[in-house]
């Protein structure tokens, strides 16, 4: 080392510290490498957990997955045991460069820096055997770790080759496994595409299975109702043959006797009387028939003039109460009006009693000070005479005993006034209080008188409006039952309802509709949905121009009934629902006081629907308007009652058994 110049052993340091810097750099990089590559093989190891979890779901792991985690611990093997070589390589590291500025005297040399002082011993400037020895190992120390570090880029760079191929087989497993989900979804919606046609099938099929179904039963009623036409039909036409074979026997008979030699004229002018007579009958019974048909015209106009005289009574019955109740509102007003000055009043009166007490309190304690004052005062008074007696026993002084009672006469009259003028105020106060009571006695009697007559004005009201509620149920039961009565007695007499004890009714219009039998006693009601007329709004609400709507309703005691589904702005359902009843009460009653509801609802997707508006059909016009109700009403939205929906059109007929007669 002696021999070797000092400029070549500072360079030699100087590049021996940069390597070794370096080599400190590189490391650092390859430490990062290293927990890249270990953060890979952990995510690696997770996917492969995730795979296996999933391939667990349809079976069990196969071979090359057990494969996998074989090389994924064995890489993890192999990373512990780089990362342990790469710390004691750090160690080993720290060590050499502590020794290396220890052998420095902590001061680092360099071509560009300040250069070493030239007082240095001569056994610093050429260093022994021991530090040549220790630069020597230190050099092979540096090349065993450029050794480790290529060894370390080759494993790494073949982890970073196995990372790849697992990469690519891993994304190869979650492209098939993706594939798979994406068949599975598309057969999925392939298969509820599927669903949803066959849905619409079916309910279509079902619409036409209950079109169908509606024929089927109205042909069964058609049937039924011709089988049993036929069936009287045989009956009479058995019954006339029967007849015709009787007179056919009668008139053989006849002409046999007139062929015979025994007949008399005798007998011959018997028969011809017994025919004028049967023809006699005959007049008479057609005259009864005549006056029964006009009688029973008559009767007809009789409860159409009857039922406008009740319904006139009904308006001046109405008008009288619309009178009354005007009437009771003036009454309750006033009640009012007298209820708030009877409250004022009392509430004056509690002020002048509290302030006729309050006077009275301040009267007691005016009267006790002057009492006390009248007490002071006489002791003055004592006082003062007997100062003065003793004054006028030294002086015998006469004026001052005269000045000392006018000022004692003065004090007694002030006090006499005082009080004078308490007592008016207290007096005028009562009498005060008094009025008070009196006009409030005097409005408790006025108020009380109202309420009565009021009272027995609202029971008087009450009484007459059940009453002529209660009439007007009786005159239509019993113009009901007049009528049953009548059209059962027609039918008992007429020659014509002799053979039938039920009636029918054929549709209006020419058209030949469904027949229904009626038993006596029973009537037929015709409810009419026609259409309905949907506003600008109530599209908006409902989010189509063409929507899909039908309507559901329920009569009295009967079960539900729905229209069929029609698309437009203006759907025309023409539904008609027929209901056999009884003139009853209850039914008379519900007719008379009830209306029925019908809900609007708009058809969304396969079975589902929504309700959107509700309208209710008065029934009343049926026992007003000769047994017919038509007309519009308006549709009410569910979620906005302020919304104009739209109208409904509706008909609803009274069919009694004798009106086709």
């Amino acid at each position: 080392l002696s021999l070797v110049p000092r400029e070549e052993l500072e360079n030699n340091f100087m590049r021996l510290q940069e390597e070794n810097l370096h080599l400190k750099k590189h490391a650092n990089k390859k430490d990062d490498e290293m927990k890249k590559l270990g953060t890979k093989l952990k995510k690696m190891a997770n996917d492969q957990d995730r795979l296996a979890r999933l391939v667990m779901g349809r079976g069990q792991v196969g071979l090359a997955d057990q494969r996998l985690d074989v090389m994924v611990g064995d890489l993890q093997q192999r990373l512990q045991v780089l990362e342990r070589q790469n710390e004691e390589l750090k160690q080993g590291q720290y060590v050499a460069r502590k020794q290396r500025c220890l052998r420095n005297g902590g001061n680092s040399v360099y071509s560009g820096q300040q250069k070493l002082q030239n007082n240095v011993p001569s056994c610093f400037l050429n260093p022994p055997k021991k530090a040549r020895a220790e630069i020597s190992s230190l050099k092979n120390n540096n090349m065993l770790q450029q050794n480790r570090i290529k060894e370390m880029e080759g494993a790494l760079e073949r982890l970073q080759d196995q990372l790849r191929t697992k990469e690519v087989e891993h994304q190869k497993k979650l492209l098939k496994i993706q594939q798979q989900e994406a068949s599975k979804i598309w057969s999925n919606v392939e298969n509820n595409v599927t669903l949803t046609k066959l849905q619409k099938q079916i309910t279509e099929k079902s619409n036409t299975m209950v079109e169908l179904q509606e024929r089927f039963l109205q042909m069964q009623r058609s049937h039924r109702a011709l089988k049993a036409n036929y069936h009287t039909a045989v009956g009479q036409m058995n019954d006339l043959m029967a007849c015709l074979n009787k007179e056919k026997e009668k008139s053989f008979r006849l002409e046999k006797r007139l062929q015979g030699p025994a007949v008399d004229d005798d007998r011959v002018q018997g028969l011809h009387l017994q025919l004028a007579q049967v023809k006699e009958e005959r007049d008479v019974l057609r005259e009864r028939i005549s006056k029964l048909h006009k009688h029973t015209y008559d009767v007809c106009q009789a409860q159409k003039s009857q039922l406008q005289e009740q319904q006139s009574q009904i308006s001046q019955l109405q008008a009288a109460l619309k009178a009354e109740r005007v009437d009771k509102n003036l009454i309750l007003g006033k009640f009012e009006f007298l209820q708030e000055t009877n409250q004022e009043l009392a509430a004056e009166m509690r002020k002048l009693k509290n302030d006729s007490r309050e006077k009275q309190r301040q009267l007691a304690e005016l009267q006790h000070d002057a009492r006390e004052r009248r007490q002071n005062e006489k002791l003055l008074l004592v006082k003062k005479q007997t100062n003065r007696r003793e004054k006028e026993s030294q002086t015998g002084g006469v004026a001052e005993v005269e000045d000392s009672a006018k000022a004692m006469q003065e004090l007694q009259d002030a006090h006499s006034r005082t009080m004078q003028e308490l007592q008016d105020a207290h007096s005028r106060t009562m009498q005060e209080l008094q009025k008070s009571e009196k006009l409030l006695s005097a409005e408790r009697e006025i108020c009380q008188d109202f309420k009565l007559k009021l009272e027995a004005m609202t029971r008087k009201i009450q009484q007459d409006q059940a009453r002529a509620e209660q009439k007007h149920q009786t005159q239509l039961l019993g113009a009901g039952a007049g009528k049953i009565s009548r059209l059962e007695a027609q039918f008992r007499r007429s020659d014509t309802a002799t053979h039938a004890g039920r009636a029918e009714f054929t549709g209006e219009g020419g058209s030949r509709e469904e027949r229904v039998h009626l038993e006596c006693g029973e009537s037929l009601i015709e409810l009419q949905i026609v259409g309905a007329r949907l506003s600008p709004s109530a599209l908006e609400l409902l989010g189509e121009s063409e929507p899909a709507t039908f309507c559901t309703y329920t009569f009295f005691r009967f079960d539900t009934h729905g229209t069929l589904v029609v698309r437009g702005q203006h759907p025309k359902y023409s539904f008609t629902s027929r209901y056999v009843v009884g003139m009853e009460e209850a039914f008379l009653d519900y007719v008379s006081s009830c209306a029925v509801l019908v809900e609007l609802h708009q058809r969304l997707v396969g079975r589902e629907w929504r309700t959107m508006a509700t309208a209710h059909l008065p029934l009343r016009p049926l026992l007003e308007r000769e047994g017919t109700a038509e007309g519009s009403v308006p549709l009410v939205a569910v979620t906005n009652e302020a919304l104009a929906f739209g109208a409904l059109d509706y008909c609803v007929r009274l069919k009694l058994p004798g009106e086709e007669l």
